[in-house]
């Protein structure tokens, strides 16, 4: 901060929603958070661009940044026309007015276009028609600031869901407990483990695989990057968080499982019981969350007092600086009903 006071320059934060809460688009980084505050409130001769899939809610939400202060850029919404063509170029059929109709109606929400073109395409054969069977929007989809376009998204993933098979939707479900992409090994313990991924435990390499492809083709995972062997498994943070409350509120006691699953593989991770480095210290903040997302908030207070803090000796923070890193792990003790009310 003291660099952008001194002298002009442009600080570049790219692709902040790995560090944002679902679709409400909160920042999850406080130590991010206060740098925000603290350029909003300095005189500064310097820029900062963020780029991100949502909007910043500390920019851009409700009671945030004056509308002078900083300029926008939407890439998310396009115009009916520029939706139109989108649909076009992901092969949905008849004429323009059907495309034009479908971009109005999403608000030319660009993941929601996308989505929309890809179920049409590979469910009925492009047929435009079909888009008339979205659900309308509910207060189910959200109404806040923050939530604005993505409800359109919401929408489409209603649909999504009543079409998807069961292993694909499991697939999607698992990669919902997590706010980051999933790895490999994360991969295979959750489906060696998981109650949930029994139909997915039955499936050969090959035909994991073609679950893979069929959720990539339809837009609700990401491709792999290059031609290496594919190393991680990720898709846009709102598909994300879709399908994870989906998963917590149609099997409430196999999300808890599978958390707890991913909790007893992350206290297992570090070399040592006592980490000396915050690198070797991220396995026991994420076992953390996931222990407090199963409901074993006494097991994970172990972990963060014993392993995180050793024993009153504040290393976390005394030592390896991890100020932030140790408010968001508190921060999954409290659920947003208890927030709420402690207010």
């Amino acid at each position: 901060m003291q660099c952008l006071r001194e002298k002009p320059c442009l600080l570049i934060l790219d692709g902040l929603e790995a560090l944002q809460h679902g679709k409400d688009g909160e920042l999850q980084d406080t130590v991010l958070k206060e740098f925000i505050h603290c350029f909003r409130c300095a005189e500064v001769k310097s820029f900062v661009l963020i780029s991100s899939r949502q909007a910043i809610f500390e920019v851009t939400g409700l009671n945030q940044w004056h509308q002078e202060d900083y300029q926008t850029v939407d890439l998310t919404t396009l115009s009916p026309g520029v939706g139109a063509t989108l649909l076009k170029k992901l092969r949905v059929t008849g004429k323009r007015k059907d495309h034009l109709a479908i971009s109005r109606d999403l608000n030319g929400h660009a993941l929601s276009l996308v989505l929309i073109g890809h179920l049409l395409r590979e469910h009925y054969n492009g047929d435009p028609s079909y888009a008339k069977e979205l659900p309308p929007l509910t207060e189910a989809h959200g109404n806040s600031y923050a939530e604005k376009d993505s409800r359109h998204a919401l929408r489409v993933l209603d649909y999504y869901d009543k079409l998807q098979d069961d292993t694909s939707r499991r697939f999607l479900q698992l990669l919902g407990l997590f706010d980051r992409p999933m790895n490999g090994t994360e991969k295979a313990v959750l489906i060696e483990k998981a109650s949930h991924a029994e139909p997915l435990r039955v499936l050969t390499t090959k035909q994991l695989q073609e679950v893979e492809q069929r959720l990539v083709k339809m837009g609700l995972l990401l491709d792999k990057k290059g031609t290496f062997q594919r190393m991680e498994w990720d898709t846009h943070p709102i598909i994300r968080d879709y399908f994870g409350q989906k998963f917590k509120e149609n099997n409430p006691e196999a999300f808890k499982q599978a958390h707890g699953v991913l909790f007893d593989y992350y206290q297992g991770l570090p070399n040592n019981e006592f980490p000396d480095t915050l690198q070797e210290m991220q396995p026991l903040y994420r076992a953390v969350r996931h222990g407090c997302l199963a409901e074993k908030k006494q097991e994970a207070l172990e972990v963060y007092l014993n392993r995180i803090r050793q024993n009153n000796e504040y290393r976390s923070w005394d030592k390896l600086g991890a100020y932030s890193q140790d408010l968001s792990a508190l921060a999954f003790f409290f659920t947003r009903s208890e927030t709420n009310d402690s207010r």
